[in-house]
C-alpha cells in the first residue's frame, strides 16, 4: 500500500512485537523450569538437583529477611530458623514433603548462614477423597472423582487447594450452601512417593428455598419485584443463585441497595427462607455534562431520568445534547418486562446538523424490542420513521425515510464503564426506504467489535482492540442521501482525524463521505495508581465510494496518547491525537476531553 499504510505497520509493529512478547513468556516459562541445578547461591546448598524455578523463589525468601553485620547471636539465630521455615514450607508446598532445611554457620565468626535443603524426590497425588462429618445421611454426597474429570496429580499446594475450592462450590451450589471445610490432610505412601488428599467436609443440612420475603419497598409495586424474582420455593439452595437474584434486582436500577440472604435459623425443615432486603434509591436523576473537541468545540449534555414512572419499573429520559455544529433533543421511553426479560422502547427526537458535509434537520419516532437470542445475545430490533430535510452543495431536498434495523449484540465485560478484560460485539442490518430526494431502497450493514486483553494479573496493563465495518447495499453513490453516507473521524473513531473527515475531501475541503467504512486501532492502557492511568493508541480507516471496503485506497492513520482520572461516573478522558502523514486539509493535532473510555 501507499505511504500512510507503511507509516501504520512501523508504528504498530514495536507495540505487536511487545504484545507477542507478554503472551509468549508466560506460556514458555515451564521449560525453564524443567532445568535442574546442583546448587542455587551464597547461602544456599542443595543435597541432590533441584529445579531451578525453585531456586530463584528461595533466593526471594530469603532476600526478604536479609541478615544485618549489626544483629546479635539470638537474632541471627531467631532469623535463620524463621527462614528455615519458610523455606521448607515453601517445598512442602511445592510437592517435596519429606523436604528438610537446617542452618548452619558458613564461617567461624558466625556472621553468616547456610541453608542446607534436602529435598528428596517430589510426590504425586494419586487421588482426591471428600470424608463428610455430621448427618451420617451425608454419606450419598458426591466424591470429588464423581465430579471433575480433569483432576490434576499436581502436588503443588494451590493445585490442591483449587481442586478443594471447586469441591465446596458444586455443594454451595448444589443444596448445601453452609457446607465447610473441616480439615484438609494427605495419606501418604513413602515408598511409592505418592500420595491421597483427604478432605474432610461438613455439608450442612440440605436446603431448598422456602417462602421469599420482600422487605423495603416503597414506591416499587410488590408484584413487579416478585416477577424479578428468580429463586422458587422448593428447588435446591445455591449461593450462585443468591448472587444472581442480587444482581438482578440492582441491575433494574431501582434500588440503592439490595440484599438477598437465607434465614436457617427459620427453617421448616430442610425448606429455608429467603429475606430479601432492598433499599429504593430516587427514582429521578438530573446529569450534566460537558465534553471538548478541537473541530466540534464545546458540548454539553443535559439528560434527565425517571425509572420507575408508574411503579413498575418503567423508564423515561430526556436528553439534550448541544454542540456548535449539531444540536439535539431525544425522548425514550422503556418498559422490561421481567417473565420474558424483554424491553419495550419508543420514542422521539429532533436533531439539527450543520456540518462541512451538509446541513439537515430531522425529525424521527420509533417503536421497538428487546429480547434474549441463542446464549447470551440479544436481539433488538425497532421501526423507525424519519423526517428528513438535507441541503448538500446548495441543493435541499426533502422527505420520509422508513427504516428497520436490527441488531444483534453481546457483552462481557469487568467493568462497564472501565473495561480491562473482556469484550463486546455487536452486528447491525437496517433496510431503508428513502423518499429523500429521488427515492430509493437501500441496506445498510455494520459490524463492530472490541476486545479487552489484561497482559498481568493485577490488570495494571491491559490492551485493548476495536474495530468498525460498514456498507451500503442498493443504489447509486449519487442517490444515497448525504445524512446515511459514512464519515468516520473524531471520538469512538480515528481520532487524529477531524470528525467526518475520514475519507475523500473535494476541491472546496468539504468531505465527500462514502457508501462504506472501514476503521479500528488498539490501545494500551496502564494503571499508575488507584485514581491515575495512561493510554496510548494507534488507530487507521477510511470510508469509501464503494459498497465494501476498497482496499486499493490507503488508510488515514494517526496516533496519540490519553491521560484518565477514575471517576464514580467513569473516567475523565484526555486525549491527544497526530495523524501520521497528513493532508493538506487536516489538522495537526486533535484533542478530546470527555467522561468515559473512547471504547
Amino acid at each position: 500500500m501507499g505511504k500512510n499504510v507503511r507509516s501504520l505497520i512501523s508504528f504498530v509493529a514495536p507495540i505487536w512485537l511487545v504484545a507477542a512478547l507478554a503472551l509468549w513468556l508466560p506460556v514458555n516459562a515451564p521449560m525453564a523450569a524443567a532445568a535442574e541445578i546442583p546448587s542455587c547461591a551464597a547461602g544456599l546448598r542443595f543435597e541432590s538437583a533441584v529445579p531451578e524455578v525453585h531456586c530463584q523463589a528461595m533466593k526471594e525468601i530469603l532476600a526478604a529477611s536479609p541478615l544485618n553485620p549489626g544483629d546479635s547471636l539470638l537474632i541471627r539465630g531467631s532469623k535463620a530458623k524463621e527462614m528455615s521455615a519458610r523455606l521448607q514450607a515453601y517445598l512442602v508446598g511445592e510437592g517435596y514433603y519429606e523436604a528438610q532445611v537446617h542452618a548452619h554457620y558458613s564461617d567461624a565468626r558466625r556472621s553468616e548462614f547456610v541453608f542446607v535443603v534436602g529435598a528428596q524426590d517430589r510426590y504425586r497425588i494419586t487421588g482426591y477423597k471428600a470424608v463428610y462429618v455430621g448427618d451420617p445421611a451425608q454419606e450419598a454426597l458426591p466424591q470429588p472423582g464423581d465430579l471433575f474429570e480433569d483432576l490434576t496429580p499436581s502436588p503443588v499446594a494451590r493445585d490442591i487447594v483449587a481442586v478443594q475450592a471447586r469441591m465446596l462450590t458444586y455443594l454451595h451450589n448444589n443444596g448445601h450452601p453452609f457446607a465447610l471445610l473441616d480439615e484438609r490432610y494427605l495419606e501418604a505412601h513413602q515408598e511409592s512417593q505418592s500420595a491421597q488428599v483427604i478432605f474432610q467436609i461438613n455439608p450442612g443440612a440440605s436446603c431448598v428455598y422456602g417462602p421469599v420475603e420482600v422487605q423495603g419497598l416503597d414506591r416499587v409495586e410488590r408484584s413487579y419485584v416478585q416477577n424479578l424474582l428468580t429463586l422458587k420455593p422448593g428447588t435446591a439452595c445455591s449461593r450462585e443463585g443468591i448472587a444472581a437474584q442480587k444482581s438482578k434486582l440492582g441491575g433494574t436500577g431501582l434500588f440503592s441497595y439490595a440484599d438477598v440472604k437465607l434465614v436457617p435459623e427459620e427453617a421448616d425443615g430442610s425448606h429455608v427462607p429467603v429475606l430479601i432486603t432492598v433499599n429504593e434509591g430516587p427514582p429521578r436523576t438530573l446529569r450534566i455534562g460537558l465534553s471538548y473537541e478541537t473541530n466540534t468545540g464545546l458540548g454539553s449534555k443535559v439528560s434527565w431520568t425517571h425509572r420507575n414512572l408508574f411503579g413498575r419499573g418503567e423508564k423515561l429520559e430526556a436528553v439534550v445534547k448541544l454542540r456548535e455544529v449539531s444540536q439535539s433533543v431525544a425522548v425514550d421511553f422503556r418498559k422490561f418486562y421481567p417473565k420474558r426479560n424483554t424491553t419495550l422502547f419508543g420514542g422521539f427526537d429532533v436533531v439539527q446538523d450543520r456540518l462541512d458535509a451538509y446541513d439537515a434537520t430531522q425529525v424521527s419516532t420509533h417503536l421497538g424490542y428487546d429480547r434474549p437470542f441463542l446464549k447470551n445475545w440479544r436481539l433488538n430490533y425497532a421501526l423507525y420513521l424519519h423526517y428528513v430535510e438535507v441541503e448538500t452543495d446548495g441543493v435541499t431536498d426533502k422527505g420520509v425515510e422508513l427504516s428497520l434495523p436490527t441488531r444483534l449484540q453481546r457483552a462481557k465485560v469487568d467493568n462497564a464503564l472501565s473495561p480491562l478484560a473482556g469484550y463486546r460485539i455487536s452486528f447491525k442490518v437496517e433496510p431503508v426506504r428513502s423518499a429523500v430526494g429521488d427515492g430509493l431502497t437501500f441496506v445498510q450493514m455494520q459490524s463492530r467489535g472490541s476486545l479487552y486483553y489484561p497482559l498481568d494479573d493485577d490488570k495494571k496493563y491491559s490492551l485493548a482492540l476495536w474495530s468498525h465495518v460498514g456498507g451500503t447495499f442498493g443504489g447509486s453513490f449519487e442517490d444515497i442521501p448525504s445524512t446515511r453516507l459514512f464519515y468516520g473521524g473524531g471520538l469512538q473513531s480515528v481520532r487524529a482525524i477531524e470528525y467526518e473527515r475520514l475519507g475523500t475531501i473535494d476541491a472546496n475541503n468539504v468531505p465527500v463521505g462514502g457508501r462504506s467504512i472501514f476503521e479500528g486501532g488498539m490501545e494500551l492502557r496502564s494503571q499508575i495508581n488507584k485514581n491515575w492511568s495512561v493510554v496510548t493508541f494507534v488507530e487507521a480507516g477510511r470510508s469509501f465510494a464503494a459498497e465494501v471496503p476498497d482496499f486499493k485506497e490507503d488508510l488515514l492513520a494517526g496516533g496519540g496518547i490519553g491521560l484518565r482520572y477514575g471517576t464514580p461516573v467513569g473516567p475523565l478522558r484526555m486525549d491527544l491525537a497526530v495523524p501520521f502523514d497528513p493532508r493538506p486539509s487536516d489538522a495537526e493535532l486533535q484533542f478530546y476531553i470527555g467522561i468515559g473510555q473512547a471504547f
